[in-house]
Parts: C-alpha cells; sequence; structure tokens
C-alpha cells in the first residue's frame, strides 16, 4: 500500500488540512486484505474530529465485534490546537464503509491512500470472493406469510446456534419462544409494529434487535451471537 505524507500541521480543530494524500497506486483486494490488519464493513453511529465509532455489519479480517472505535490520525495537542496530516481519514456520521484498518485492536487506524471507503456492493463482492466473512449485523427478508416473524439464529460463521431463548416485545406485549436444533423459530399471530426481539444462550453474549412488522406480513430475520470471550 503506497501512500506519502505531504505535510504535517498544526491546526485549530475547525481548519482543513490544504493538501492532498499523494498516493501511489491502490493494492488490489486481495493484497490490502493481506496488508491490513482488520477489514469490516458497518455504519458510522458517531464520529468527531478524532475517532468514529462503528456499528459492525461484515468482518473479513480481524476480530469479530459488534462496534469497533476508529482512529481518524488527528492528535488534540490542548488549548484548542490539533495536529493532522495530508493521509488522516475522517469518517461520516451515518454513513457505511468498508474499512481496511491497521494497528492494534484498540487503536485501529486508516488512511486516505487505502481502500477504505463508502461501502459498495462490487467491494464486499471483491472481498466474499477471497474469504468468506463473519457476519455481526441482522439480515431482514419478507417472506410468505401473515403476521409473522421468522428467526434463524448463528454464530458470525453461520453454524446454527440451538436452544436460543427468545422474546420478542411490543406494545406492551410480551411473546417467548425457543430455537430448534437447527437454530430457527417462529412467533405467529403478531400485531402489526416494531417489535424488541431480545436472545440470549449460554456461552454466548445476549443481543438485541429491533424489527418492524407491516400489517399482514412476514419477516425473515437472520441474528448472529457471538461467543463469550473464555
Amino acid at each position: 500500500m503506497g501512500f506519502g505524507v505531504l505535510a504535517a500541521l498544526v491546526l485549530p480543530p475547525l481548519s482543513t488540512d490544504a493538501f492532498a494524500c499523494s498516493c501511489v497506486g491502490l493494492p488490489d483486494v486481495g493484497t490490502a486484505l493481506t496488508q491490513a490488519n482488520a477489514v469490516f464493513s458497518g455504519r458510522v453511529v458517531a464520529a468527531d474530529m478524532f475517532r468514529a465509532r462503528i456499528q459492525v455489519d461484515k468482518v473479513w479480517k480481524g476480530e469479530a465485534r459488534t462496534e469497533i472505535t476508529m482512529l481518524t490520525g488527528a492528535e488534540d495537542l490542548g488549548n484548542g490546537m490539533v495536529r493532522t496530516n495530508s493521509c488522516s481519514y475522517n469518517y461520516t456520521a451515518g454513513a457505511n464503509y468498508i474499512i481496511f484498518a491497521g494497528g492494534t485492536p484498540d487503536k485501529l487506524l486508516s488512511q486516505a491512500c487505502s481502500k477504505t471507503g463508502f461501502a459498495t456492493p462490487e467491494l464486499a463482492r471483491d472481498l466474499d470472493s477471497v474469504v468468506r466473512p463473519k457476519r455481526i449485523g441482522d439480515e431482514l427478508r419478507t417472506c410468505s406469510g401473515t403476521n409473522e416473524i421468522r428467526i434463524a439464529m448463528a454464530t458470525p460463521d453461520a453454524k446454527a446456534i440451538p436452544a436460543v431463548t427468545l422474546t420478542a416485545e411490543s406494545s406492551g406485549r410480551k411473546y417467548g419462544a425457543v430455537t430448534d436444533p437447527t437454530g430457527k423459530s417462529i412467533f405467529t399471530g403478531l400485531q402489526s409494529g416494531e417489535f424488541k426481539i431480545i436472545a440470549s444462550a449460554d456461552g454466548y453474549l445476549a443481543k438485541q434487535s429491533t424489527i418492524n412488522v407491516a400489517a399482514n406480513s412476514c419477516v425473515e430475520a437472520s441474528l448472529y451471537l457471538l461467543p463469550i470471550a473464555k
């Protein structure tokens, strides 16, 4: 991965770097994957000049986590002064990214001259062709049925999880279910509205998801639980 830093500046917090990062070509997906310490996709839930908090969707390389904090490369020097450089990477809150990161798990950083950028189906497919991703984020689909939520519970590497305790809550009503040996369960006879789904199982971190059910419709949900670290 080639990149050049044209300048290191000390700037007021609201200033921007006046120089563009000088990039010497970008590697192909396979090379970028090999060079990175972590590669994942997700949505930015909060961002400032120094860091961005990412709600993770898929992980192609690195630790499977529901949330990752990325550094931008800017440094707070105190007294209202900030050090940045032309290759710092800034994130937009609410946007979806595919990130190629270097550094340690608690200090991950991406450069402007990397393949990090807004998520695209093409880049995700290219990564999928190299390595199977670990899935973290919920996957929701419509299905043929009426007033149902069909749930499939699995690990990030797609292994079914049986005996998951499920609760679905909406408008003061509460429903319970347990997944079968294939990791599946169905809530039927539901009213339309927003449902809070809570999933828990021995050896896994509990998870809460939100699923909206329209009138006379069916939602199929693939939900993923992370094992508790030993």
